[in-house]
């Protein structure tokens, strides 16, 4: 029976884009079509668009009579399903309650949660791990945490039995702030009998994340080995917020630059008209205790911005190890383990692969990523071995296209459909060449540009996008970023959508060794 939650659902039409030519000071507030408030996320029908991030193995997901059934490979694996529907001011005073219904677990222990993420603090770039609260369930177990980043717990609220139940439960957690504080109220209810409390308790927070809500969903993994396919069965997620309406605001700054605004998780985009095309640009993304916003010189040729559905994320590799939140390799082909590894060391990233390891590689996350439509991404190049690295291609993945519910690397390989950005440090057989090459699906080569060698004592920046059916590949030396040192553009449409990585090939010569630091991704969803 599925619980029955009243909709209130209210639409802004129009829009327009904002104009940056500061030849004096200007300041636009513009409101983007959006969707005001719709109180149910997700009710599992069919509709709704959910992103999930998987580790350890690809989770299967159906929805059984109006209900989501997700079901992990292993007991090793987890999965993250998070909506974009929008962001959620958490106002003073002012009580948000998220609640979603926990029809069945197949395991004493199988755990399912609430969570709730945020902007993040003050001065801090947006990150692809920002603080989230999590409720935690279990049938004879709950808790409440705070983390920093996936796997990165900064505090434990508490984590207790209680007496052992299988019926559908019903879990909330409502969030309050109170001054510089928040208060937390944690709570399961029997799903068919919601007068009926089976756990109930508050907490507070003295030290809780900034900015508002961006994202809402659940986690659903195990924390023993007992039950081999995990299994979870849920419904009707809700908040009781409305999403903020998506406002770009642009002022003059101090500095003499432009300072760009806004308050609700978006991506910026530009464009030189107002008919387009808008293409994603990726630059360090803070929240600074209010908005998050970016700074341009004020100088700039005009354009126009206006705000995306979709994300901007930076990985300056400061996380060590292929933990959850880290980065690994993996061969494009499915059953080759033989590839470079990669380590992070002093902030930055070292792929390295000697002998049999000097292989084609993938780098990626560990938790997958979402996929994306129109995109751009970027890495630095900060250091290679230019004595083993002849033929040797490194670059950008683009619109991944796996044909599984999330692209895991290790269990699908590198999937047919997709774009790469690369550089090849240094042609075989000359010297004093270097090449830029785009590709398409199944390695196609779309596009190529020669050039004179990369300098190993200078660094370099790889700027790839894919905005409809146009791909563009830049090289920057990183000490001039405003003009590309070489660019490569092709058109091909056959693949709309997919995820990011880093990619390489083999080495003519006996290894592979490439240093990296900043990778940044701005990108549209779909």
């Amino acid at each position: 029976m599925k619980t029955q939650i009243q909709l209130a659902i209210r639409r802004r039409t129009g829009g327009t884009g904002v104009r940056h030519h500061l030849l004096a000071a200007l300041t636009v507030a513009v409101g983007l079509a959006v969707p005001l408030s719709a109180e149910l996320i997700d009710d599992f029908s069919g509709g709704q668009q959910r992103a999930f991030n998987a580790y350890r193995g690809v989770p299967e997901f159906k929805i059984v009579d109006g209900q989501g059934q997700l079901t992990l490979p292993s007991p090793e694996a987890y999965v993250g399903c998070f909506h974009r529907t929008g962001t959620y001011d958490v106002l003073e005073g002012q009580p948000v309650e998220v609640r979603k219904d926990v029809v069945s677990l197949n395991g004493d222990d199988v755990y399912t949660s609430i969570s709730v993420v945020f902007i993040g603090a003050p001065g801090v770039a947006v990150r692809a791990w920002n603080p989230d609260y999590n409720f935690y369930w279990l049938r004879s177990r709950v808790g409440l945490y705070r983390t920093v980043g996936v796997g990165v717990e900064v505090q434990t609220f508490f984590d207790t039995t209680i007496p052992r139940t299988v019926d559908p439960v019903t879990l909330s957690l409502t969030l309050t702030r109170q001054g510089t504080r928040m208060l937390l109220r944690a709570k399961a209810v029997q799903r068919d009998n919601p007068a009926q409390v089976v756990f109930e308790r508050e907490v507070i927070d003295v030290a809780p994340p900034g900015g508002p809500v961006y994202a809402v969903g659940f986690k659903f993994g195990t924390v023993g080995p007992s039950t081999a396919r995990p299994r979870l069965v849920c419904d009707n997620l809700a908040i009781s917020a409305e999403p903020m309406p998506r406002v770009l605001e642009m002022a003059p700054a101090a500095d003499g630059q432009v300072k760009l605004r806004w308050r609700n998780q978006s991506v910026l985009l530009e464009s030189e008209t107002l008919d387009g095309p808008w293409m994603p640009r990726t630059r360090i993304v803070a929240w600074d205790g209010t908005a998050l916003g970016v700074s341009l010189p004020a100088n700039e040729p005009a354009r126009f911005f206006r705000l995306g559905r979709g994300s901007e994320t930076v990985e300056a590799f400061d996380t060590p190890g292929e933990g959850i939140a880290g980065w690994k390799t993996a061969s494009p082909v499915v059953g080759q383990v033989r590839r470079p590894v990669f380590v992070v060391s002093m902030r930055r990233g070292r792929v390295y692969g000697v002998g049999g390891n000097n292989n084609d590689f993938v780098l990626f996350r560990a938790l997958s990523s979402v996929p994306s439509g129109d995109a751009l991404a970027s890495v630095d190049i900060v250091d290679w071995n230019e004595s083993n690295i002849e033929d040797a291609e490194f670059g950008l993945l683009l619109r991944v296209r796996s044909t599984q519910l999330t692209w895991m690397c290790e269990t699908e390989g590198l999937p047919h459909d997709r774009y790469a950005g690369l550089l090849t440090f240094q042609k075989g057989g000359s010297s004093g060449e270097s090449v830029l090459s785009i590709t398409g699906p199944g390695g196609e080569v779309l596009e190529r540009r020669r050039f004179p060698a990369v300098d190993p004592a200078r660094q370099y920046r790889l700027q790839f996008s894919a905005v409809s059916d146009r791909l563009r590949l830049d090289f920057f030396d990183r000490q001039d970023l405003a003009t590309p040192m070489v660019t490569c553009t092709a058109r091909d449409g056959r693949v709309t959508e997919g995820n990011d990585a880093l990619y390489g090939t083999k080495s003519a010569g006996a290894t592979y060794d490439v240093t990296i630091d900043d990778y940044c991704i701005s990108q549209v969803w779909r």
